[in-house]
């Protein structure tokens, strides 16, 4: 050994942290004083552990909740004289689960090649399946059983989203570990002393405590998605995390059962109001996005009350500011704003039955992933960009009945919107889904290209989708396979009232006051009360559901059923304004509402239907339908905040396409 070797230092290898095996072990925490306690490290210790916990549980649950579907999915291969039982075409028993579909396919024949790129592997599959004549005698729902078994295994979850305590707890404590009060420095920051970690920027108001309603937030609103896409945005300044509590707190007063806002929600809007003000008032900040996430915050807590002067207000107001700023492309954090700022002003258009801007029309997303048939995806009868809607065959939730009703108004709608020479979407599917579109894959429609070749025909269709509709019977009719299901009646009464709304080419407000044709004097008579409208009706179905996690695999038809809802559910006396585009109208003042002329609603619709039956006059029972209707926003305010960051071409798509949809409706209407 020379003197030089001898000399030189040993380099000191960091040993790895090795993963922790089993279940976390208990951390004790000692202190010679009670402040100790109160250390920045000790209380970070404190929450990591939780954390670490939290996920370990959460890990076991899928690891078992993933083991037992798989083993219930995909049961042994087939023997021979199974094949052959199944190779005879017995009917397969209607409502028939992915768990319960006997296979015919061996799965050797059909499994994807071991590679990196998942979506090739699972287009072989299908092509494969397209190759198969009996495959291709099946109905819809029973090649997305088959597909779906084949690809489960990849399946993922459409949204994480589910309210329980532990789930809530787990993220409060992720959002205080990445703040700081130092996180906020340029702001003067008040704290009420709620708060243990001293973390979180509190509302000046006394009594409102940001810890409760940031809880909440994360109870209602948030998914894994929110967390990872718009949290980090809201947390750059202290009144964007703040003012995401104007809709918490007014859907807070919605559970409440509370009819007006609560004095908690006032103060929140009040003050976000100031800071609204404030920032309009500083020309540095008058169009910056921080500016137009405060609008959109404060807009979102406004939705339940339904004041349609308000909602125009605060939509003149946001495209001052974008026009100003640019455009659409000029809004940040890589189209997260954009996206929020169109699923946010769709539904107020929704909701008022009304057409949006036309920056906002023209507006497709800038973030896509590539579908295969294991990506989870919101499907829909708004939105189902594949040939078949394999999310909602794999969820348990749903049966052959349910399949069909949607498919019948997936068609439908490509039937009505083809048959009017209007674009199923502003901005074609192809472009919103990803630029590697595969036609023969993700085909826009189940249906070839629709073109009735005379209106006669195209009657005769619609008649079919009625009478079909007609044989689906009430939950509340006795003995049959859907009897209580309420999810299956909120979304019949739904599909009823998208059909009459289209078949008769009115509003959907109009539409709500046909009779649900599934019912006789008979069954209205068994009913604790005498249903008003199909509107009051969806709503005390819906409210019956298990929304913990917005119905789950379904929550894409949560979302358009919530939609129609919420349109339908409007309550004007019948004179719905249809208005123009407005993207060459002049705006009056800084933040007021656009002029724009409107068209009142002639005494009949247009069209062969006879609908001289509907009601011109307000319902009964008006106190029942608003409250349905408030209620019914909000149901679309939660689901669409929980997609619209994890899904936002699926979002905004099914939004599109009811907006075209009722676009024709308002033109025949007013006609």
């Amino acid at each position: 050994m020379t003197p030089a070797t001898a000399a030189a230092p040993k380099r000191v290898r960091r040993r790895r942290r090795r993963k922790h095996e089993g279940p976390p072990t208990f951390q004790f925490v000692t202190a010679t004083d009670p402040e100790q306690f109160k250390d920045r490290a000790t209380m970070k210790g404190v929450r990591s552990q939780a954390m670490i916990q939290y996920r370990y549980k959460l890990d076991k649950s899928k690891e078992s909740s993933t083991r037992s579907t798989f083993q219930q999915t995909f049961p042994p291969e087939p023997s021979a004289s199974t094949t052959s039982q199944i190779t005879s075409r017995d009917p397969v028993p209607p409502d028939t689960t992915v768990s319960q579909l006997p296979l015919r396919f061996s799965f050797a024949d059909f499994q994807p090649p071991d590679r990196n790129a998942e979506e090739d592997g699972s287009r072989d599959i299908y092509r494969s399946l397209l190759q198969d004549p009996y495959f291709m005698t099946l109905t819809g729902y029973r090649k997305a059983l088959i597909a779906v078994q084949l690809d489960y295994a990849r399946i993922q979850p459409v949204s994480d989203h589910e309210t329980n305590d532990e789930r809530e707890l787990a993220f409060v404590l992720g959002i205080v570990e990445k703040l700081q009060p130092s996180s906020f420095q340029d702001t003067a920051i008040t704290y009420d002393g709620s708060d243990p970690f001293r973390a979180l920027p509190q509302f000046s108001s006394k009594g409102v405590s940001s810890v409760e309603l940031i809880r909440q937030s994360t109870r209602y609103f948030v998914a894994s998605t929110t967390l990872d896409v718009w949290v980090p945005i809201v947390m750059t300044h202290p009144y964007a995390l703040l003012s995401t509590c104007c809709v918490t707190s007014t859907y807070v007063d919605m559970m409440n059962g509370l009819k007006t806002d609560s004095e908690k929600s006032t103060l929140i809007k009040n003050e976000s109001i100031v800071w609204i003000n404030r920032a309009l008032s500083n020309q540095a900040t008058q169009t910056t996005d921080m500016t137009i996430i405060l609008i959109l915050h404060l807009l979102a807590g406004e939705l339940r009350n339904c004041d349609e002067n308000v909602f125009r207000i605060h939509e003149s107001g946001i495209e001052r500011i974008i026009v100003q700023k640019g455009g659409m492309d000029k809004l940040g954090w890589n189209g997260v704003v954009a996206e929020l700022t169109v699923s946010v002003v769709y539904d107020t258009y929704i909701f008022t039955e009304r057409q949006p801007a036309t920056m906002f029309q023209d507006y497709i997303p800038k973030r896509a992933n590539p579908l295969t048939t294991s990506t989870a995806i919101p499907e829909s009868p708004l939105y189902c960009p594949r040939s078949e809607f394999f999310t909602i065959a794999a969820s348990p939730l749903c049966t052959e009945q349910i399949y069909n009703i949607l498919s019948d108004m997936r068609d439908l709608t490509e039937i009505f919107l083809s048959h009017q020479n209007t674009p199923a979407t502003t901005g074609t599917l192809s472009d919103l889904i990803d630029p590697l579109f595969d036609p023969l894959f993700f085909p826009t429609s189940s249906l070839p290209a629709p073109n009735p070749a005379t209106v006669a025909a195209y009657e005769t269709k619609l008649t079919a989708f009625q009478s079909r509709l007609a044989q689906h019977p009430s939950a509340h009719a006795p003995n049959h396979a859907h009897t209580h299901n309420w999810l299956y009646e909120s979304i019949r009464l739904a599909a009823v009232i998208y059909t009459a709304a289209l078949v008769n080419r009115i509003p959907l407000s109009a539409a709500s006051y046909f009779p649900d044709p599934a019912l006789t004097p008979t069954d209205t008579a068994s009913f604790g009360t005498q249903p008003t409208d199909l509107t009051v009706s969806l709503y005390e179905t819906m409210k019956r559901t298990d929304m913990t996690s917005c119905w789950g695999g379904l929550s894409g038809v949560f979302f358009c059923v919530s939609l129609i809802g919420a349109a339908a559910s409007r309550t004007s006396t019948m004179t719905s304004t249809f208005l123009p585009a407005r993207g060459n109208e002049q705006q009056v003042g800084g933040f007021g509402m656009g002029m724009a002329s409107s068209f009142e609603h002639s005494s009949q619709p247009r069209g062969e239907s006879d609908a001289s039956f509907v009601s011109t006059s307000p319902p009964r029972d008006k106190g029942r339908r608003e409250w349905a209707r408030r209620c019914m926003v909000m149901y679309t305010t939660r689901v669409r905040t929980v997609l619209v960051f994890g899904h936002p071409v699926a979002t905004i798509a099914a939004q599109k396409r009811l907006l075209a949809v009722m676009e024709v409706l308002g033109r025949g209407w007013c006609q």
